[in-house]
C-alpha cells in the first residue's frame, strides 16, 4: 500500500483503483498504528472510513492500549463499541482480563470476568483461566490464585500444561516449595508430563534460591530427556548470583562425565556467565 504524505495510509487511492480494503485489512492497519502509540491515525480509520469494523478491530485497539498503559483510553474504547452496536466478544474480554492483570488493576480484572460470566454469550475458556490465575500467583496472592483454580474447574475448564507451570512458577518464586512438589505430583497422577519449560521453570526457582545442588539433580532428569546446549544455557542462567563451588563438586563427581567436563570447564572461565547468555 502506498503511505500518503502524512506517514498514513489513505484507502481512498486504492478505492479509485477499484480495491475496497476488507475489514481484516482495516484490523491489520489499525493495529501497526495503535501498537505504536499512533492512536490519532488509528481512531481516523475506525471512525471514518467506510469499512465497519467489528470487535477485533476495538480489541486490538483495546490491547495496544493497554500494552502501553493507556487505560484511560479503554473505557472510551469500549462505550464506542457499545455506541456503534459492536458487541464484546470473548477475546475482547480475555484481552481486558490478561491486561488488567498484568497490571496488577485486580478489581477490574474481576469486574471484566463477572461482565463475561454475566453476558450470557460469552464464556470463559483456558485463556481467561490462566491469565487470571497467572495475575494472582505472579504477585505471591496465593489464597486468590488457589480460589480461582477451583471455581474455573467448577466452571468446567481443565487446565493444561500452562495452568500447571503457572501454579509451580507461583509456589516456587514465593518458597513454597512443598505446595509445588505436590502440583508436579498431581500432574503425572494425571498423565501430564513435565515439559522442558517446566524443568526450566523449577531450576530457575532452584538457582534463585541458591539450592545448586536441588538444581543440578533437576538438569540431570531434564538430561535425560534429550539435554542440549540450550537448556545448558538456562541453567547457567539461573545460576547468576550463586556460589558455584559445591556445583563444580556434583559436577566432577558425577558419573555425566562428557557433559559435566564441559560445564566445569564453563563455570572456571571468567566471565562464565555473559559468554552463555544472551
Amino acid at each position: 500500500m502506498q503511505a500518503a504524505k502524512s506517514g498514513f495510509l489513505d484507502f481512498r487511492d486504492h478505492a479509485s483503483d477499484g480495491l475496497k480494503p476488507t475489514v481484516d485489512v482495516y484490523t491489520a492497519v489499525v493495529g501497526a498504528y495503535a501498537l505504536n502509540g499512533l492512536f490519532d491515525k488509528a481512531f481516523s480509520i475506525v471512525k471514518f472510513h467506510d469499512c465497519k469494523p467489528d470487535a477485533f478491530t476495538h480489541s486490538i485497539l483495546i490491547k495496544s492500549c493497554i500494552k502501553l498503559h493507556c487505560f484511560d483510553m479503554v473505557g472510551l474504547i469500549l462505550k464506542e463499541m457499545l455506541d456503534s452496536g459492536i458487541e464484546y466478544c470473548t477475546v475482547t474480554y480475555n484481552i481486558l482480563i490478561d491486561g488488567y492483570g498484568k497490571a496488577k488493576y485486580f478489581e477490574l480484572m474481576e469486574n471484566s470476568l463477572n461482565e463475561m460470566i454475566q453476558s450470557g454469550k460469552c464464556c470463559p475458556d483456558i485463556f481467561t483461566f490462566n491469565s487470571l490465575i497467572g495475575a494472582y500467583g505472579n504477585c505471591g496472592r496465593i489464597e486468590e490464585m488457589k480460589k480461582w483454580f477451583n471455581e474455573f474447574q467448577l466452571m468446567g475448564l481443565k487446565p493444561d500444561i500452562v495452568t500447571y507451570n503457572i501454579l509451580i512458577k507461583s509456589y516456587g518464586n514465593f518458597g513454597l516449595y512443598e505446595k509445588m512438589g505436590f502440583v508436579m505430583e498431581f500432574m503425572k497422577k494425571r498423565f501430564f508430563s513435565l515439559t522442558i519449560v517446566t524443568y526450566n521453570i523449577i531450576i530457575e526457582v532452584f538457582g534463585k534460591e541458591g539450592d545448586i545442588e536441588k538444581m543440578d539433580e533437576i538438569f540431570l532428569k531434564m538430561k535425560h530427556q534429550g539435554g542440549d546446549v540450550e537448556r545448558m544455557k538456562e541453567v547457567l542462567m539461573a545460576m547468576e548470583g550463586c556460589d558455584t563451588t559445591g556445583l563444580q563438586k556434583l559436577i566432577t563427581e558425577s558419573p555425566e562425565a562428557e557433559e559435566n567436563t564441559r560445564l566445569t570447564r564453563i563455570i572456571k572461565r571468567p566471565n562464565w556467565l555473559k559468554d552463555y547468555t544472551p
